[in-house]
């Protein structure tokens, strides 16, 4: 079990590590990917972040999950497949 001085060593650990990733990037592109990643960490729960519809619609969808009406990959290829040679 950590202990709350683990913890706080870990995450200054982790957070040295990160920084000194960081200033060996010269990829711009990177750096603009991990500042989205910084950006959206600020902005809460990604749930909130969803219209209302968007909420109800994944609830829906879990609830389908739930009912058992869910197709395997498999099943989804094959139905692409027969799509496709049409």
């Amino acid at each position: 079990m950590f202990t709350l001085m683990k913890i706080e060593e870990s995450l200054s650990d982790m957070k040295l590590r990160l920084t000194q990733q960081l200033l060996g990037i010269e990829d711009l592109n990177v750096l603009a990917e991990v500042q989205a990643i910084l950006d959206g960490a600020d902005r809460g729960d990604w749930w909130d972040q969803l219209t209302p519809e968007e909420q109800a619609g994944l609830d829906e969808a879990d609830k389908q999950l739930d009912a058992g009406e869910s197709y395997t990959n498999e099943e989804v290829m094959a139905k692409v497949k027969e799509w496709i040679k049409r």
